[in-house]
């Protein structure tokens, strides 16, 4: 495949044509371009320009009536199906016409649409023709096919049109991902074959004008008089490679133009800025973002929403590093329910859920990678739009938003309609590859700083970029990622997945959240609903939870639930994470169950920190529980800033996995007896006759005290009241001490007491107590009559 001077070889250099030339071909022209665009992309190469996303008489008037050389008119036909498409470009383009004859100014009318040739052609450009025949009373004598966009790196050279990768090769677009698409797909690269395939032949390759690159750098004289035998809607393609091409174009066009001819144009952003002999937009800053926003604005608005489509590609990679950079709130938009009986609480969920977190911090709201039957790259099913719609205005009636961005191609318009944005300017680019943002003139959003990013642009920190330039804050130096490295300490942007929300989970997460970017989940739907009232993020699933994390805490029940989340191959986080995960096992699973689990993931390049937790969840929620670490000094070392924000003392107890556990096993013995024994103990002293706070008030103060049992006596002296917290479950501490047992079995060890302890445990949870408190083993110890 051709590199670009391949390509260029055999041409000569581009003509010295500046935008002030340009501007002085257009000396005395009053006529406006209208430019229907069919995405919302179409924006990213301008600035100081009016955009209206309805078409009403008075948006149309007014865009027209802003003395500006151009008006972009968001139709989002692109997304739209054909019949759709055809009323949509015909209410639109009547309308112009009427605004214009209105005003008693006369116009001309540009397609905006892909540079990659994707859209509605020819239905779209035949429309707008006999529109403008109809009710403007003149013909157009010529089709402008102009899709280069050479700053994206999609050129036409000898009417063949390219793509370029990222790694500076050049391939005909028909080769490319973006001719296999559902939407418009493709077999040719030549434009004029494509147009003779489109048309089903109507239109005839040979019958097609070209413009060639040599004929285009002769000058703009020689491109004018080709352009003088266009006749009644001929296609002409034209070649270019720069900037300074499309401005030579203009330049041809405006001399033909003054020879009576009258064009129509399907064409790229860059081509708008060339004809109008605009600069490239300026890039703007943080402050000029602030400055555009204002004072009062800026006062009553502290956070702003980023709303993603779902999360694949480039988009999930962008995702990712928004979420270690910065500590966000994110909530999922779950797609299936959109489209069956939770519609209503869904969408009533979501709002309230982006409500919340728009308190605290920026937030991202982004729709689920389940339910892709709803969604093509272009398109939402109508029903998902409008639950988006529902969402957007909820939050945007509820909380002042600082800014919001739309990243991603079907959204774009479905947001801005949200937001209420009929009438905006396009003020400038927030990339040098673009991404422009608007700020709304008047409605809901008057005055916010609107970011579409709705095209393929930018790398993988783009989206990073385009948040903290909106929120005015320092865009960090590119980090260059190693690739199966531990990952270092973290920072507040580091995101956190907890599986498993619990007695200890949640306050773990909770916990978590207030200092990291975090997303927990759970198999029990009540557990996902008890997180959201604690101020945690929840995912749907164990993918989207883990998704873009660098750390994954597992707060499960068992090696059972371990394996599965770890290994599932459905829902499992291997083939989820990427190399230098570290994982954190929080659960007491047994030091044999460790060690396997950590060869397992080594397999995976995933790093085990094997650090069971001690502690209850008020110590858990404030960060104070008590950590056995068993891990590599790299890993721990790597891990230890979550780790120290989760516990107050920790112990790297051994270099390995499996270690954590061996301690936390000790750690289980000593709390299975001493809750038995406290329970055997409160009931002796009841039947002593002493009253049972007494009794729990000396013991904790006596020289055989421990956490554990005056934590457990306290609970068993209260005896359990409505609405009680499980603070550690009876099973959970059975399966404790069955690892102590089975651990002791192994290694040729007596545990007598244990052994005690678990049978009367078992015998606890054969009465069907599993799921209460562990201070319920008193009932086995009660004399009769208390």
């Amino acid at each position: 495949m051709p590199t670009l001077a391949d390509l260029l070889a055999p041409y000569r250099s581009a003509p010295d044509i500046t935008a002030a030339d340009v501007r002085r071909a257009r000396t005395g022209r009053t006529r406006p371009l209208v430019v229907l665009d069919d995405h919302a992309s179409g924006t990213q190469s301008v600035a100081n320009l009016p955009v209206v996303t309805g078409w009403s008489p008075e948006d149309l008037a007014w865009a027209l009536s802003q003395d500006a050389p151009a008006v972009i008119v968001e139709t989002g036909t692109r997304a739209m199906r054909a019949a759709d498409t055809e009323v949509r470009d015909f209410d639109v383009t009547r309308a112009a016409l009427a605004a214009a004859n209105q005003l008693n100014i006369d116009i001309d009318i540009a397609l905006r649409s892909d540079s990659t040739l994707r859209g509605h052609y020819p239905l779209e450009t035949d429309v707008i023709a006999a529109c403008i025949h109809d009710d403007a009373n003149h013909h157009v004598d010529g089709l402008i096919m102009c899709p280069a966009y050479p700053e994206a790196g999609r050129i036409t050279v000898g009417a063949t049109h390219y793509v370029r990768d990222t790694d500076g090769i050049y391939h005909p677009v028909a080769q490319t991902a973006f001719a296999r698409g559902p939407d418009f797909p493709f077999s040719t690269s030549n434009i004029p074959q494509w147009i003779h395939q489109r048309t089903g032949g109507r239109i005839n390759a040979e019958d097609v004008l070209c413009i060639t690159l040599d004929l285009l750098r002769s000058g703009p004289d020689a491109v004018s008089n080709l352009l003088m035998q266009a006749r009644r809607h001929t296609p002409v393609v034209v070649d270019a490679v720069s900037e300074a091409d499309l401005r030579c174009l203009a330049i041809a066009l405006y001399r033909a133009e003054a020879r009576g001819r009258r064009f129509l144009f399907r064409i790229s952003p860059q081509f708008i800025r060339a004809y109008l002999g605009l600069m490239p937009p300026p890039v703007l800053s943080g402050s000029d973002i602030a400055a555009l926003r204002g004072e009062q604005s800026a006062a009553a608005a502290k956070t702003g929403l980023i709303i993603a489509s779902q999360a694949t590609g480039a988009i999930e990679e962008q995702l990712h590093v928004l979420r270690r950079r910065r500590a966000l709130r994110e909530v999922e938009i779950n797609v299936p329910a959109l489209l069956d009986h939770r519609r209503d609480q869904h969408i009533a969920e979501v709002a309230a859920r982006l409500i919340q977190g728009l308190q605290v911090d920026h937030t991202v709201a982004r729709l689920s990678r389940e339910g892709e039957a709803g969604i093509s790259e272009f398109r939402l099913q109508p029903r998902i739009a409008t639950a988006l719609l529902a969402i957007i205005r909820d939050v945007q009636g509820a909380t002042p938003l600082r800014f919001v961005v739309s990243r991603g191609q079907m959204i774009a318009n479905t947001v801005a309609q949200g937001l209420g944005v009929r009438r905006a300017w396009v003020r400038g680019a927030l990339l040098d590859e673009g991404v422009s943002l608007w700020q709304a003139d008047g409605g809901p959003a008057d005055g916010v700083p609107f970011a579409v990013y709705a095209g393929s642009l930018g790398d993988d920190q783009a989206l990073a970029d385009v948040v903290d330039k909106c929120a005015n804050l320092t865009i960090p130096p590119r980090e260059i990622p190693t690739d199966a490295t531990v990952r270092t300490k973290p920072a507040r942007g580091t995101r956190i997945a907890v599986i498993g929300l619990g007695a200890t989970g949640l306050p773990i997460a909770a916990h978590l959240a207030e200092h990291f970017s975090l997303s927990g989940y759970d198999i029990a739907e009540n557990r996902r609903q008890a997180a959201w009232h604690h101020d945690v993020p929840v995912a749907l699933s164990i993918a989207d939870a883990v998704a873009g994390a660098d750390y994954v805490l597992l707060n499960l029940r068992d090696i059972t639930q371990v394996r599965q989340v770890c290994f599932d191959p459905d829902d499992g986080i291997i083939g989820k994470v990427p190399a230098g995960t570290v994982v954190v096992l929080c659960t007491t699973v047994g030091i044999h169950e460790a060690e396997e689990l950590a060869a397992e993931l080594s397999a995976a390049g995933i790093h085990l920190v094997d650090a069971p937790v001690a502690g209850s969840p008020d110590q858990a929620r404030t960060g104070r529980l008590l950590i056995a670490a068993g891990a590599s000094p790299q890993a721990f070392d790597a891990a230890a800033p979550v780790l120290e924000a989760m516990a107050e003392r920790i112990v790297h107890v051994g270099h390995k996995p499996g270690s954590g556990q061996a301690m936390k096993t000790v750690n289980a013995l000593l709390t299975g007896i001493q809750v038995l024994a406290g329970a055997e103990a409160l009931s002796f002293a009841s039947a002593l006759g002493l009253q049972r706070d007494v009794v729990v008030d000396y013991l904790s103060a006596a020289d055989t005290a421990s956490h554990v049992l005056t934590q457990r006596t306290s609970r068993m002296a209260r005896g359990p009241q409505p609405g009680d917290p499980v603070h550690r479950a009876l099973g959970v501490t059975l399966k404790d001490l069955g690892i102590v047992a089975a651990t002791a079995y192994q290694r040729g060890v007596g545990v007598p007491l244990a052994g005690l302890a678990e049978q009367l445990f078992l015998l606890a949870q054969r009465s069907g107590w599993a799921e209460e408190d562990d201070s319920a083993i008193i009932r086995l110890t009660e004399p009769e009559g208390i």
